[in-house]
């Protein structure tokens, strides 16, 4: 199963976790964090994040915002 969530959000960049278990017997395969930022192009100048994105920000610890994954596509992983 791969399950992809928002994981951290500040001011100009975010970032994703993805991580990859086998189903069979929920072995933990593959993890990676992959921090992004919006930049407007042709320019490349870096922008804020939408003000929307304020509620996935937090100042609680990497166990809490674990806890309380954001799947990227707003639904539930699929097993």
């Amino acid at each position: 199963m791969i399950e992809g969530w928002l994981d951290r959000v500040e001011r100009a960049r975010f970032w994703c976790g993805f991580q990859i278990t086998r189903p069979a017997d929920n072995v933990l395969i593959a993890q990676s964090h992959q921090m992004l930022a919006l930049i407007e192009m042709p320019g490349g100048k870096l922008l804020r994040l939408p003000e929307h994105w304020e509620k996935y920000r937090s100042d609680d610890s990497a166990e809490f915002e674990r806890e309380h994954r954001t799947p990227i596509s707003g639904k539930e992983p699929i097993q």
